[in-house]
């Protein structure tokens, strides 16, 4: 079962968001901004932080992973409300 999560990284790197890219389908993020995507992946909360270098071994980048629910408000571009909607 997928779920959407919020992905912050704390400064920018390129490589933490390329193992984000690489990892997910192009479909499954939306770029908020620089350091914060919106995720839509089977994995755990945990899976995805070490997959794109947060936690883990591997870790490379400070930043955080939240679980989203399906409640959203707000104002933003059309595209990001479709793109919530297709989950």
């Amino acid at each position: 079962m997928e779920r959407v999560y919020h992905v912050f990284f704390v400064e920018e790197n390129e490589d933490a968001i390329k193992r984000m890219k690489d990892a997910i389908a192009r479909d499954g993020w939306w770029e908020l901004d620089t350091n914060s995507y919106l995720v839509r992946t089977a994995m755990t909360s945990q899976k995805l932080a070490e997959t794109v270098g947060i936690k883990g071994e591997d870790r490379i980048v400070s930043g955080v992973v939240f679980r989203l629910n399906h409640i959203y408000s707000g104002y933003y571009d059309k595209g990001l409300w479709e793109w919530l909607a297709t989950e």
